[in-house]
């Protein structure tokens, strides 16, 4: 795993390990940093060998070379890092982009859609599918927020559909219909002060 670049999101990734795998000796560029949640490992490096169970926090400075047996538990760790450059880019694409496919992304990234999908539910936790979704309920919302656009211009705007895919997604998301949510949003709604809220 690599170290945060500035401005990227650090993440934390559940990373899970076959029973009984062996990694051969390698080094890593970035310093390493598990904690070991279930199963266990055997970490050799040079003559050291140190055995991590659950609890176990497992620590490597940058480039120091090392093996791994893990246990017929396997092991599932949690590791904190960046996502790969890679998977960052894709993921500012989709912040960009409303229509990007997963077929064309992983393309353009140089990887298998499906290591795609994978990697990008282990570092952000959602499927690219479900973030697009969030990355459009976002944009629906400044919209309405703007209150310049009917709702139906709002839903094609955001990427959406039509107007009633928009309403379902919106409400199921939020609780509100996209309505609601922009009559409360509206720059023009009244405000209430502290004093209004707590008398």
């Amino acid at each position: 795993m690599t170290p945060p670049s500035p401005g990227a999101p650090a993440v934390v990734a559940r990373v899970r390990y076959a029973p009984d795998l062996r990694q051969p000796r390698h080094a890593d560029d970035a310093i390493q940093i598990s904690l070991v949640l279930g199963g266990g490992l055997v970490e050799r490096a040079g003559a050291r060998e140190e055995r991590a169970g659950p609890l176990s926090l497992v620590v490597k400075a940058r480039g120091v070379e090392h093996a791994d047996a893990y246990g017929p538990e396997g092991a599932l760790l949690f590791q904190p890092g960046a996502a790969p450059a890679w998977l960052q880019r894709v993921r500012e694409r989709l912040d960009e982009e409303d229509a990007v496919r997963v077929g064309a992304a992983a393309r353009d990234a140089g990887v298998h859609p499906v290591y795609l999908a994978r990697c990008f539910r282990r570092w952000y936790g959602c499927s690219v599918a479900g973030y697009l979704q969030r990355v459009r309920l976002r944009r629906s919302a400044t919209l309405m927020h703007r209150g310049a656009y009917t709702l139906g211009r709002v839903a094609h705007e955001a990427g959406f559909a039509d107007q009633a895919h928009f309403g379902h997604r919106f409400r199921e998301a939020t609780g509100l219909t996209p309505g609601r949510f922009r009559a409360l949003a509206a720059p023009s709604a009244p405000a209430i002060t502290a004093r209004d809220r707590f008398g």
